[in-house]
């Protein structure tokens, strides 16, 4: 008996040990307490994941935590884990705007309220925490690091270990004593951030290298959020010097810079557009249209309306329904896409809550979800199943109040699960593994993969001189044409006159159309290729290859969600010396 005793004891104490340093963070399940009635076919339940302190650490008084309303998802992209930032030691009653003080760290949490672990622990603020796609990073961005007191962007990894700064990476603006880098973004294929510098939209590499504007001249420039294919920046600015004179438009970067695209068109508008979302599937732009921020005699509008992704189809979706908004109520800018991209979720402004709305981007029905709290801030979750919110302080809360802005979960039906399964991995067709090709250039062909979703696919074709792809690495991507994209990894001007390529089909007009784009190419580096693929041969043509020397090379597959495959067989070919 007292062997049992004294081995129960250390069982005990190991399990007290690890739920201090893991975390525990007790949930509250408040079962359908807050759901509309018209919610209730929706709404499975509403469960509080965050509200009180850790044990092992003090027992704060408030704690207040927050997720981003635009740009920063906070969801991870499996739907397992919520990165946000928290003010544990919120006990002076102090904060800043948007829940910004010095007291904000960065934390992570799954999605059923259990796996809490806080990631940094100083007295700067960090804020605005998004995961990288694979899930084993974090970046986010830190305000008072440095000497100058600057915002800059940080990455680390998913336990909150080495922790960089990605603005010092390629020098940060020291010389600046009121600017700094602010809002990053992380690519849905997770090879770029974009982020906010003054009143501009920049895009970066991953590793901070590379930084460069794509919002050209545009002022007050924000709310910026990524095109699901990474190649578009989506963000509002005006054209004039002062914002208040013509107001905020809708507009799209490519995040190398080379391209600037108006969504909202030239003229002068009365109102502003902002918040713009992209649909998952990439062919819809949602954006809220208002004027009650602006010195107008019109009558206050806020609405939210849909576009196709080329800025056409401009459509009220939310205040073109009669009756379903009355004087003194309207739809909040924020708002967030169902992962299948048939319904938005939004929040609207009542005097004595703001509840949340599901709205059908084609039938236009709109459905009440909660009632009766202050709710906001929503991301609808990768699997299509949960809603993560925000719960405000200002008037009744489902706690009673005892805790202040927790994060709560919206758990839907099973009417809106929504899974994106990654598309079949390349096969490598030639030239085959180690064998040595006939000249100095290399005609790479693999078979086209098969998205079980049957969408579009695209390819990311990878060529470098060792196999860990690090010595001159080259990148090229194909689209769903068979077209080549561009080059996407770094090249030197005068590459342009060295590395080429074309894609093709075993087909003499294909092949001709393709050999004047790669000439296009080659003079201007522009997107080459026009070859055709379904299901059969794709190749990719790489030119003026270094004599003597081997070459790796390899294959991914992505869907138009921006799902990558596994990569393909890893090959190698030699182009002989002294050709």
């Amino acid at each position: 008996m007292g062997k049992w005793v004294k081995k129960s004891g250390i069982i005990i104490i190991v399990a007290f040990i690890f739920l201090t340093v893991a975390g525990v963070m007790a949930t509250i399940d408040h079962e359908r307490l807050g759901v509309a009635d018209e919610g209730l076919a929706f709404v499975t339940g509403i469960l509080q994941i965050t509200h009180d302190a850790l044990e092992g650490e003090p027992a704060y008084t408030q704690i207040v935590d927050w997720i981003p309303c635009w740009g920063v998802n906070p969801w991870s992209a499996d739907g397992t884990k919520i990165v946000y930032q928290s003010q544990p030691e919120y006990t002076n009653g102090s904060t800043g705007s948007g829940g910004s003080s010095s007291y904000n760290e960065i934390c992570i949490i799954n999605a059923d309220g259990t796996g809490y672990q806080r990631l940094t622990d100083n007295d700067v603020c960090d804020t605005h925490g998004n995961f990288t796609p694979d899930g084993t990073k974090i970046v986010f961005q830190r305000e008072g690091g440095t000497d100058t007191g600057n915002t800059e962007i940080y990455i680390m990894n998913v336990d909150g270990s080495d922790q960089e700064s990605l603005s010092m990476a390629h020098g940060g603006y020291a010389d600046c004593s009121s600017c700094g880098e602010s809002k990053p973004i992380v690519s849905p294929d997770g090879r770029k951030i974009a982020f906010r510098h003054e009143s501009s939209i920049w895009v970066m590499n991953i590793d901070g290298t590379n930084p460069r504007r794509v919002s050209g001249n545009l002022n007050g420039c924000t709310k910026h959020s990524w095109s699901p294919d990474s190649n578009w920046v989506l963000f509002n600015g005006s054209l004039c010097d002062e914002e208040d004179i013509c107001g905020q438009k809708v507009f799209k970067a490519r995040h190398d810079g080379v391209a600037l695209v108006n969504l909202s068109g030239a003229e002068e508008m009365p109102w502003c557009e902002n918040w713009a979302a992209w649909s998952p599937d990439g062919t819809k732009i949602s954006f809220h249209r208002g004027n009650n921020n602006r010195d107008t005699e019109d009558e206050d509008i806020s609405e939210i309306w849909i576009m196709n992704a080329d800025g056409s189809g401009r459509q009220r979706l939310i205040g073109a329904i009669p009756d379903t908004f009355s004087d003194g109520e309207w739809a909040c800018g924020p708002h967030s896409w169902s992962p299948d991209s048939k319904y938005i979720v939004f929040k609207k402004y009542l005097d004595e809550d703001s509840p949340l709305y599901i709205v059908n981007i084609s039938t236009f029905a709109v459905t009440k979800l909660t009632a009766g709290y202050r709710d906001g801030r929503m991301w609808w979750g990768p699997d299509g199943t949960k809603i993560l919110f925000k719960e405000y302080t200002s008037g009744t809360q489902r706690d009673g109040g005892q805790y202040n802005r927790d994060l709560l979960v919206l758990n839907l039906t099973g009417n809106f699960a929504y899974t994106n399964e990654a598309p079949s991995a390349p096969s490598l067709s030639s030239p085959t593994s180690g064998s040595t090709i006939a000249d100095t250039m290399a005609d790479l062909k693999w078979r086209a993969s098969i998205d079980p979703e049957g969408t579009a696919v695209r390819y990311r074709v990878q060529i470098a001189t060792n196999e860990d792809f690090t010595e001159n690495f080259r990148e090229y991507e194909v689209d769903d044409t068979g077209s080549l994209i561009g080059i996407l990894a770094a090249l030197p001007i005068f590459a342009l006159f060295g590395w080429g390529a074309i894609t093709r089909r075993k087909k003499p007009m294909m092949l001709a159309i393709g050999l004047i784009m790669a000439a296009t190419l080659v003079v201007g580096c522009s997107s080459g290729g026009d070859a055709y693929y379904l299901g059969d041969e794709v190749s990719l043509e790489i030119a003026n290859l270094e004599e003597g020397t081997t070459y790796y090379w390899r294959v991914f597959a992505i869907d138009e969600q921006g799902r990558m495959s596994d990569p393909s067989q890893t090959w190698s070919f030699t182009v002989p010396a002294d050709l």
